[in-house]
Order: structure tokens, then C-alpha cells, then sequence
């Protein structure tokens, strides 16, 4: 309980920190990516372990913070995670991920969504799409994608209760539907 406290502190400070600069929506970006990737139980023993030295473990970080990143607005969340390991508290970081997520939620309005997509598309075209999706339900939303090939093309949409199928495999499985449906009177 106390570590769920501390982690809440830590999100709140980072979303302050973060909003102050402008930069809430990538960080929350950032915090989606990275929660997967420290999914990892070696990881997590790596930077947990006293047996590693603090520069060993923030080279580990940097290594892997690096392929999230871009630029300036990735150093306020590389400086964070610096900042747990030097205070010894990176095992805050899995927390302060999910409350991260839930108090920008509550602070900003704007809900977290998933969009799946066939193929990679670039940041400017996820954003657009959940602008679209959000001005069509009256909210705003912050995007996180999934790589879903299987979809063929098009996307799928989900946020709490919305949810959206416009992907080619879910147009199909509707037109079969359709098709062999005994009580449409367009079937021969």
C-alpha cells in the first residue's frame, strides 16, 4: 500500500512536471510504450538487484528508453526513470506507469484508447484518426497503437465502452453475416 501511495506521488509530479511543459500527451506516450517493454521479469530483476551497480542499471535504461524516444521532450521521462534509480526506487516505476495513465485521465479529460492497425502508420495519422473518432463522440483521446495484421486493413478502435470496427476483416465477417443470414430477403 505504501509503495502504491509513493508511485501515486511520483505520477502526480511527473504529470505536473509534464504538463507545465507541454508535453502530457507524449509523456503519457512514452509511459504506454515503456510499460511494455519493462513487462520483462529479467528486466526487472537486472535493475531490482543490489548486486548491479546504479551506472550499469542507468546505461540498461538509457538503452532502453532510447528506442522510445525522439528528442528534448524524451528527456523530462529518461530524467524521471533516472531519478527513481538514483533514490532507489525504481521498483515504483510499474506503478507510477498505471497511475500515470489514471490521473492524466482524470486531469486532462482525455481517455486512453487502442487503436489496431494493419500495417505501421505514423503518429500525425493516429492522431488524426482519434481527432476524427473524438469529434464524432464528443471526446478527446489519446491514442496508443497495436501492430494487428490480421485485421488486413482499416483499423479497430476501443476505449472503455467505444468501440469501432472499420477494418476490412470486420467488414467481410459483417458482409458474410449478412449474406448467409436465412431472413434477408436479398439472399438467393
Amino acid at each position: 500500500m505504501r509503495n502504491e501511495s509513493a508511485a501515486g506521488q511520483y505520477a502526480q509530479v511527473l504529470l505536473a512536471i509534464a504538463r507545465e511543459r507541454g508535453q502530457a500527451d507524449h509523456v503519457l506516450r512514452q509511459v504506454r510504450a515503456c510499460a511494455q517493454v519493462f513487462q520483462d521479469r529479467l528486466i526487472w530483476r537486472f535493475l531490482e538487484s543490489p548486486k548491479i551497480k546504479r551506472e550499469d542499471k542507468e546505461a540498461m535504461l538509457e538503452k532502453l528508453l532510447e528506442g522510445r524516444s525522439s528528442g528534448d521532450e524524451d528527456l523530462l521521462f529518461l530524467n524521471f526513470a533516472r531519478m527513481l534509480l538514483k533514490r532507489a526506487r525504481i521498483v515504483y516505476l510499474k506503478t507510477v506507469f498505471k497511475r500515470y495513465e489514471e490521473i492524466y485521465t482524470i486531469a486532462t479529460g482525455v481517455l486512453p484508447g487502442r487503436l489496431w492497425v494493419a500495417h505501421p502508420v505514423g503518429q500525425d495519422m493516429v492522431d488524426r484518426i482519434g481527432a476524427a473518432i473524438g469529434s464524432k463522440i464528443g471526446k478527446r483521446f489519446i491514442l496508443a497503437t497495436v501492430d494487428a495484421p490480421e485485421i488486413l486493413g482499416g483499423f479497430v478502435f476501443s476505449s472503455g465502452t467505444f468501440f469501432i470496427d472499420a477494418s476490412v476483416r470486420g467488414h467481410l465477417a459483417r458482409l458474410k453475416a449478412h449474406l448467409t443470414d436465412p431472413s434477408n430477403p436479398g439472399r438467393t
